[in-house]
């Protein structure tokens, strides 16, 4: 079972173990993880991540860029890595577009996103 919960400003992906035990977490952080996929031999996950907010708030009307990585993580360990980080840059930002990062599904070497880079 994968989920997403949210807890604060953060959401986290727990993965329940067989025979009852409790919940773990996929790459445990403070960031926001969305757009989980399955790999097809069921053994990772991959998924969004961005930093979590904190600070103080930022004006409202001055444009900055949307830090974003697609990370994978280990089903049975919990372990996770980063496969791709998004350029710091406005055009390099998370995708603001239906779907948002649009992870489709990946394969033992690949991961299909949707990301705009346009300058």
């Amino acid at each position: 079972m994968v989920s997403q919960t949210g807890l604060g400003a953060s959401i986290r992906r727990p993965v329940k173990s067989d025979g009852g035990a409790p919940l773990s977490h996929l790459a445990p952080s403070t960031s926001k993880d969305e757009s989980p996929v399955w790999s097809p031999d069921g053994t990772r996950i991959a998924f969004a991540r961005r930093p979590g907010a904190g600070g103080p708030p930022r004006p409202v009307l001055t444009r900055a860029p949307r830090l974003w990585s697609i990370r994978v993580a280990s089903v049975n360990d919990g372990a996770g890595h980063a496969v791709w980080k998004g350029p710091n840059t406005l055009a390099g930002s998370f995708p603001d577009v239906a779907g948002e990062a649009n992870l489709p599904g990946f394969t033992d070497r690949r991961v299909a996103f949707r990301a705009c880079r346009d300058q």
